[in-house]
């Protein structure tokens, strides 16, 4: 399967491997493979892919984070099963950007 084919233009791209799971942020899209089962499962971005961040990248951030996803305006968080666990929308118009998170909180920036 071509995960790219349909996935629009970006500027941005990032991949982070967790275990059996492979994130793929491009275009409009993050993609999760399950490299065990095969699967592909997508999710549409508001505008376009803009940044990957790791969970263990964060101080105090709750271990069921597996990645944090952001795009033109909104940031989502992403389990280390491959699990959605939230979206948050119309953090900025432009680019969203984290720069620091815990279990409480998220600081960044939106465009």
């Amino acid at each position: 399967m071509n995960v790219l084919s349909s996935a629009g233009a970006s500027c941005f791209q990032d991949v982070r491997y967790v275990g059996n799971l492979v994130f793929i942020g491009f275009g409009q899209y993050v993609f999760i493979l399950d490299v065990k089962a095969g699967a592909v499962v997508s999710h549409q971005l508001d505008g376009y892919f803009g940044h990957m961040y790791d969970g263990d990248d964060f101080e105090n951030l709750p271990t069921k984070f597996s990645v944090l996803v952001t795009s033109a305006s909104e940031a989502l968080a992403i389990s280390r099963t491959g699990e959605l666990l939230w979206v948050r929308k119309n953090l900025g118009i432009d680019g969203v950007l984290l720069h620091a998170a815990n279990s409480r909180q998220f600081d960044g920036e939106g465009e």
